[in-house]
């Protein structure tokens, strides 16, 4: 096996394990919708040169439709809306307990100062 060839077997290897783990990477979504199975998958990402794109590819291999595809595409938007969502309510969240506690801090600060108060009238 060449270096070039090396280099091009872990690139493919590469972008297959990192489709994987992205759930809204059309490769999983048509996997969940039972249109492929992995082995096509894996057959037409080693078909793939970086300019195309895997549904034309898998549609090449009559192995989907177009209509297929575009409903592929369809739960890749809605997937990424919600990871999208997801990531804004962590952050609203996270912002959310910083404010709190800040808050709290504040609110304990006061009442600090409030019984120090509390305690120097009482000894006069």
């Amino acid at each position: 096996m060449s270096l070039f060839d090396f280099w091009k077997n872990s690139r493919v290897n590469n972008k297959k394990a990192k489709a994987r783990r992205d759930k809204s990477s059309i490769g999983n979504i048509l996997i969940d919708m039972g249109l492929v199975t992995e082995k096509v998958l894996d057959e037409a990402v080693q078909l793939q040169k970086d300019s195309q794109m895997l549904g034309q590819i898998l549609i090449q291999m009559k192995v989907i439709t177009e209509v297929n595809l575009k409903e592929a595409l369809l739960e890749q938007k809605i997937r990424r809306k919600k990871a999208s969502l997801g990531e804004i309510h962590k952050t609203y969240s996270k912002k959310r307990r910083q404010i709190l506690k800040e808050v709290n801090g504040g609110f304990e600060k006061v009442v600090q100062q409030t019984n120090k108060l509390i305690l120097e009238l009482e000894k006069k």
